[in-house]
Parts: structure tokens; C-alpha cells; sequence
């Protein structure tokens, strides 16, 4: 991007310090959807391979617990997920915002306390995906623990039990962790960015909710009865299109949900009004 076009922005007061690599991927990648999907494609990539490097080591790390009867520090693992998905979700969301903001001008918008906001939001929402996803692992530890209590002691007799242990482990898990983990928190940090800076823009009053509509979208998402296409007030939830209050303010509907939201705008003087 020429660096005459960054200062200008920045002069503008449109963007500032950390949000210019993120002005800068997008023009450099927008294809005019309203999301930009290839940013978003590689945060969700970064996320997993992070996570499944993560759970790796802890798979192995338990086993070697549950071999040698140790006490598993459920606190300091929270810490080490928190550690892994804060930058990423605190870039999402300052993307999302980003692209929000883009929609509905960026005028009007303080680019510094949306930095800070996603700081903040990224901070709170990683401790709350750690909690839920550490209390899971917890709960299948004890049972693996319970299961296997006795066959230990033969697995020590019989040579090295870290395997066994390490895979019986990974199979209580849930399938393809990580990239759930990845692509429902991604889609989630976006979706809340956007309804933040939507707010602080003035000019919007609702969303509408859009999915890919290709062979992999869900029924409640995508299907006749779905969300695809339906509006609701800002901060309000989505009616499907079977009449029935999905509870959902805006994505993730549910786990590996892809879909996003794009703004309503307040109609300008002579318009006609939105339906919401």
C-alpha cells in the first residue's frame, strides 16, 4: 500500500498504529464481499495449528501425570489456552471491526477505543474459552483415570504406558478440537466487532444475517427454516424463517458456524422504513 495513502488515513484520524497492517491486508486482499474472507481463512489456519500443537504437548503431559499419579494444574493449563487464543482473537476482532467500520463509512468512529475494545474483549472472551474447554478436558481425564486405573500397572510392567495413555487421552476428546475451537471463536470475534462498531457509527439500526448457502451449510443456518436472510434490531435476536426465535443475537449459531452479519442502515429522510 503507498505510504502517502496510510497517512493520509492516519491523518484523517481513520486508523492508527496497530490497525495499519490491517488496513493494509485488506486492500491488499478485498474482493468486495463483505468480509474478508482470506484474513479470516488464515486466523482460523493460525488458531488450529496452534491449538493442535497445544493439545499435543497436553495429551502427553497428562499421561505422564496419569502414569505417575500426579495432580494435573487445571489453573495453569487455562493459562497456557488463554495465552495461545488472546492475539489471534484480539486481531479478529480488530479486523471485524474494521471491516464494520468500512461499511458503514468509518466516519464519526474512535479507532483508538475500538483498538481498545478489542483488546479488552479478546482478553475476557479467551479466559472464558479456556475455562470451557479445560473443564471438558478435566472431566475426561477423570474418566480416563477411572477407566484405566487398572491397567497401569501392567502397561509400567510391560514397557512405556505414555502412549497408550497419550492416545486413550486424545480419543476422549472431542473430534477435531481444534478446528472447532478455531473457526466457531473466529466467527464469533468478528460478528461481535462488527455490532460494536455498528453501534458507534450511529448509522446503523439492525443486521442481517448471511451464510455461504454452499453444500456445507447447516439447517439452522442455511435450510428453508434458517437464518440466512433474516434481520433483527441491533442487539436483538434473530427470528428465523420458520417464525421461531433462534435466542441469537449474531454468529456463531452454533460450533464451526461460518456465517456473518451486514449492516442495515438507518434510512435517510424520504426512504422507506426497514422491516425488523
Amino acid at each position: 500500500m503507498p505510504d502517502p495513502v496510510m497517512l493520509a488515513l492516519q491523518k484523517l484520524g481513520f486508523v492508527s498504529g496497530p490497525q495499519a497492517w490491517i488496513i493494509d491486508a485488506m486492500l491488499r486482499k478485498s474482493t468486495g464481499l463483505p468480509l474478508d474472507f482470506a484474513e479470516r481463512d488464515e486466523m482460523e489456519g493460525r488458531v488450529q495449528a496452534q491449538m493442535l500443537v497445544f493439545f499435543d504437548e497436553q495429551y502427553k503431559r497428562l499421561a505422564r501425570l496419569l502414569r505417575d499419579n500426579g495432580k494435573p494444574d487445571w489453573d495453569n493449563e487455562e493459562e497456557w489456552i488463554t495465552n495461545v487464543l488472546f492475539p489471534e482473537l484480539s486481531a479478529a476482532h480488530q479486523m471485524g471491526a474494521l471491516m464494520g467500520g468500512l461499511g458503514v463509512g468509518g466516519v464519526g468512529i474512535d479507532w483508538n477505543l475500538v483498538n481498545e475494545d478489542a483488546v479488552a474483549w479478546a482478553r475476557k472472551h479467551a479466559v472464558q474459552v479456556s475455562e470451557q474447554i479445560t473443564g471438558t478436558t478435566e472431566k475426561r481425564y477423570v474418566e480416563l483415570s477411572q477407566e484405566v486405573s487398572d491397567q497401569i500397572a501392567d502397561w509400567i510392567q510391560e514397557g512405556d504406558p505414555l502412549p497408550k495413555l497419550t492416545k486413550a487421552l486424545a480419543e476422549k476428546m472431542p473430534a477435531e478440537r481444534a478446528e472447532m475451537v478455531a473457526s466457531t471463536e473466529v466467527t464469533r470475534a468478528y460478528a461481535e466487532s462488527n455490532m460494536e462498531v455498528w453501534k458507534a457509527s450511529g448509522e446503523v439500526e439492525g443486521s442481517e444475517w448471511r451464510t455461504a448457502m454452499d453444500e456445507i451449510v447447516c439447517p439452522i443456518c442455511g435450510s428453508d427454516t434458517g437464518l440466512e436472510g433474516q434481520r433483527a434490531k441491533l442487539g436483538e435476536t434473530f427470528v428465523n424463517r420458520a417464525g421461531t426465535d433462534s435466542g441469537i443475537t449474531n454468529p456463531p449459531a452454533h460450533v464451526r458456524c461460518r456465517c456473518w452479519i451486514v449492516p442495515v442502515l438507518i434510512p435517510l429522510p424520504g426512504e422507506a422504513p426497514n422491516a425488523l
